[in-house]
């Protein structure tokens, strides 16, 4: 695996691979479609491939792009689609922040980030799903988001796909300022789910439509 020369890294690796801070709820299940939101690299999405019979990835930063692409070119994965974007409530044209380490740039300008943006292309996760006409219906999904305080804006861009699959999971990191756990775990049952959370860092959810 390629991964950026940096404290960082040791850090990603060690949280998703050895801690499984987005899986381990379901770490045992497989699924029919795995969205990785906040791809950075690839180290989740390459997980993810083992587990689920499609996964999309999304990383809007170019740099962090390339290195997922290469990764996945690497270990030869043909179940995995990449997608050059930004995922938010609105498409459009946005500037992503850069943060101290590569898996840090957010749509938000929060402490710590650089106040020149670069500009990326954004979408919503329900465009793209329509787009790509799939019916999550008689679908198990798996939504992975960690997006460094956007992940409100995806959860609100993504209704349908919350509330169409036949069943969802969905493990949103929800640590980047204050607040964001409760704001998560409401919008979350509201939808309709039921939420626990893992030691005030990541929430994890889930819904099943009835047959």
């Amino acid at each position: 695996m390629l991964i950026p020369y940096e404290d960082g890294s040791f850090y990603y690796m060690r949280e998703i691979l050895v801690e499984e801070i987005y899986d381990k709820p379901w770490k045992d299940e497989t699924f029919d479609l795995i969205i990785d939101v906040g791809a950075h690299v690839g180290i989740f999405t390459l997980k993810a491939s083992k587990k689920g019979e499609k996964v999309l990835a999304f990383e809007p930063h170019p740099i962090n792009y390339l290195l997922l692409v290469k990764n996945i070119e690497l270990n030869t994965l043909s179940n995995v689609l990449t997608f050059k974007l930004a995922i938010s409530d609105r498409a459009g044209i946005v500037d992503l922040y850069e943060g101290r380490f590569s898996g840090s740039a957010s749509l938000k300008a929060l402490p710590g980030r650089r106040k020149a943006g670069i500009k990326v292309k954004c979408d919503t996760l329900d465009n793209i799903v329509g787009q790509m006409n799939l019916d999550l219906s008689d679908m198990s999904v798996f939504l992975k988001v960690d997006v460094e305080g956007s992940e409100m804006e995806v959860l609100r861009g993504a209704s349908y796909v919350l509330r169409s699959a036949k069943r969802m999971k969905v493990s949103c990191a929800s640590y980047h300022y204050a607040g964001e756990i409760l704001e998560v775990g409401r919008l979350l049952r509201k939808m309709g789910f039921r939420v626990f959370k893992s030691n005030n860092y990541i929430i994890y959810a889930e819904r099943r439509n009835a047959d």
